[in-house]
């Protein structure tokens, strides 16, 4: 199966043909595996027919990565729906989509990719021990893509067969202490939550699980059911978003430090040129020159509180309030 990410085109071939024009592009042959996954050392669960969704195969990281542009993944969609993490946005997933992926920056932030891929291995065995199911890699470079939805696709952490639930999503996460009360409640953090909801949107299963390593030494399992009424809704902002993507249109400016440093790495330099603005423009200066004013007020009504009750505790190393 060959894909041509713009625009949409599917071409099926038998294995003869497909080796043939994977021979004069001079590529590697991408497979693709519909309806089922092989767990090879699986052999009790039946593992046919569970899965309903494609799979396309990578041969290394930089092709998988710019794999993922052309889809909307699960690590995707928590920032799209402004859940997400605290460096993610809908603008910055809509400039991974429409932008080559670029090289991470921050030295922190690369190791913990680093690591984190070191220790995925690690973590579905932590799985397997606690739950007693079975946990495999669903393919380090694999996309799996939805049957009728182009753009939906997910990377899945790894596979699970349960006894009533069939083969299985697992997401994996190595998260720390400081989260610990992010993992009480019945389902987990929920922009983890969500990327489970769209694992399921993507396979068709019925059950996700959800593993998060907290600190490095206390699994906690959560078991996620599909909520159809959720994926639904899901969809329809997802499919709103890819609209932004297919136009090449930014989609709405939002509050996020995260948004304001990929428009600083959209638009690095300032060319001294001047360009009309909308009338809605002259709101944002409006409400800009607003704020500015309101920020400096209450810092000045901070700062003027501060010192009244230095001057009032004078050197005592505390002030009691009565009343």
């Amino acid at each position: 199966h060959y894909y041509n990410p713009i625009p949409f085109l599917q071409v099926d071939l038998d294995e003869a043909q497909e080796a043939a024009l994977a021979e004069e592009l001079q590529v590697e042959p991408v497979t693709e595996r519909i309806n089922h996954v092989m767990l090879e050392t699986i052999n009790s669960a039946p593992l046919m027919s569970v899965l309903d969704c494609f799979i396309d195969e990578y041969p290394d990281r930089d092709s998988w990565l710019e794999g993922r542009r052309f889809y909307v993944g699960a690590s995707d969609t928590p920032g799209i729906l402004d859940v997400g993490y605290s460096d993610q946005s809908i603008v910055t997933v809509y400039d991974s989509k429409i932008n080559p992926p670029r090289e991470v920056a921050d030295p922190a932030k690369l190791r913990r990719f680093t690591i984190g891929r070191l220790i995925e291995p690690a973590l579905r065995s932590i799985f397997a021990a606690e739950s007693g199911q079975p946990c495999e890699s669903a393919g380090e470079f694999s996309i799996y893509r939805h049957r009728d939805i182009p753009w939906l696709a997910a990377t899945l952490d790894g596979l699970t067969v349960h006894d009533e639930y069939g083969v299985c999503p697992v997401e994996l996460k190595n998260v720390s202490n400081f989260n610990k009360a992010d993992w009480d409640g019945d389902e987990g953090p929920l922009k983890y939550t969500v990327q489970v909801q769209h694992q399921l949107a993507v396979t068709g299963a019925s059950h996700g699980f959800l593993l998060g390593l907290i600190g490095g030494y206390e699994p906690v399992i959560k078991t996620i059911a599909r909520n159809d009424r959720f994926i639904d809704a899901m969809l329809k902002r997802l499919e709103e978003f890819w609209g932004y993507v297919q136009r090449r249109e930014m989609p709405p400016i939002d509050a996020s430090a995260a948004t304001g440093r990929i428009l600083g790495l959209l638009y690095p330099k300032d060319t001294g040129s001047t360009v009309p603005l909308s009338e809605e423009a002259v709101r944002w200066d409006r409400e800009l020159c607003e704020s500015i004013e309101a920020i400096k007020k209450a810092e000045a009504v901070k700062l003027a509180a501060e010192n009244k009750i230095k001057a009032a505790i004078k050197d005592a190393s505390f002030g009691e309030i009565t009343g």
